[in-house]
């Protein structure tokens, strides 16, 4: 996704059509959570087994669908107009080489900061989001006694904030840096925001099912809350590698899944009688392990193309930027009209 972005996102559009992007997980997750608990009450095949085959039928749909609308780049879409294609390939300014394996730096890699800023970032980010993803119908059940459709209902609902927050920081950040703010300010200070869900998550552990709809409004912005991470951290690869962003996508992506399968081990583990005491630790933990990579992140992140990355994208040819976007408008609102 990273790859295709780089070639097709103008920069100050980045935040907004990447996040906007990633936001479509959030999307399924709020239909699959109460869908998945009605199959299981009314479905066929056990219950269970209706949710696999449905979610598995929605998925080649979604294939199908990718392959015949999806172009590797502007250059070769073949229903693009020339006037768009242009805008796209200017505002770019620059195009990625073709590189093997070999060429890859990946020295480069290891020895930036701002790399590891990412890994760290994402990393950290990924627990908290695991961690609800995965146990919060748990908690739902357990500490605050919905029962299994209302579970599924109110899981879904922090969703909800969650791509809510994700578009309005991308939006957000791509109107500020074209107001003059330095990109890498943007996403240090929207990382930093995604941090402060933790405190909601300390507060959460202290909500009990007396107050069962007040836990999940405060759940519900906490969640909202991570959603800043995507117009941050996650748009963060294109920024400062173009040409290798879906590489070190896949790089951090690699330490952002390990709180996949250690965040639900370690809430097991922290949680064996299911009280609420256990669960403000749970919450605690997850609160720590975002600050530490909030920090690491304010202090390492950059935002501008790194020097080792430059010598691997080649200029477009020069186009007057201004007289292209005139006539794509030009030709958009001839398309209104007509």
């Amino acid at each position: 996704m990273h790859d295709l972005w780089s070639k097709w996102a103008p920069p100050m559009e980045r935040s907004k059509l990447i996040g906007f992007t990633l936001a479509g997980t959030q999307i399924g997750n709020i239909v699959t959570l109460p869908l998945s608990a009605v199959l299981c009450d009314y479905g066929f095949g056990n219950g269970w087994g209706s949710v696999f085959y449905v979610f598995g039928a929605m998925g080649i749909v979604w294939c199908i669908a990718w392959m015949v609308v999806i172009s590797d780049s502007p250059a070769i879409h073949p229903r693009i107009s020339s006037a768009e294609r242009e805008y796209i390939e200017a505002s770019i300014g620059t195009k990625n080489r073709h590189l093997s394996f070999a060429e890859t730096p990946w020295l480069q890699f290891a020895k930036s900061l701002p790399v590891w800023a990412i890994v760290v970032g994402h990393a950290s980010s990924n627990w908290v989001i695991y961690m609800l993803l995965t146990t919060m119908p748990a908690y739902m059940k357990e500490v605050l006694r919905f029962d299994i459709k209302s579970n599924g209902l109110f899981s879904a609902v922090p969703y909800v904030f969650f791509w809510v927050f994700i578009n309005i920081g991308g939006i957000s950040a791509d109107a500020l840096r074209k107001k003059g703010w330095r990109t890498t300010t943007i996403r240090k200070v929207l990382f930093g925001f995604a941090s402060s869900s933790g405190v909601l998550l300390i507060a959460l552990g202290y909500i009990g099912c007396e107050n069962s709809y007040a836990a999940v409004s405060v759940l519900s912005f906490a969640t909202g809350l991570c959603g800043l991470q995507f117009p941050s951290v996650l748009v963060n690869h294109v920024d400062i590698a173009p040409p290798f962003a879906a590489v070190l996508l896949g790089l951090s992506n690699i330490a952002a899944c390990i709180p996949g399968f250690v965040a639900p081990y370690v809430v097991k583990t922290l949680t064996p009688n299911s009280s609420q005491s256990e669960w403000q630790v749970v919450f605690c933990i997850s609160a720590a392990v975002f600050f530490v990579g909030a920090i690491f992140y304010g202090i390492f992140a950059d935002g501008e193309v790194q020097d080792w990355a430059k010598s691997y994208m080649v200029s477009q040819p020069e186009l007057a930027l201004r007289d292209v976007c005139e006539e794509f408008e030009r030709t958009t609102i001839t398309w209104s009209v007509t």
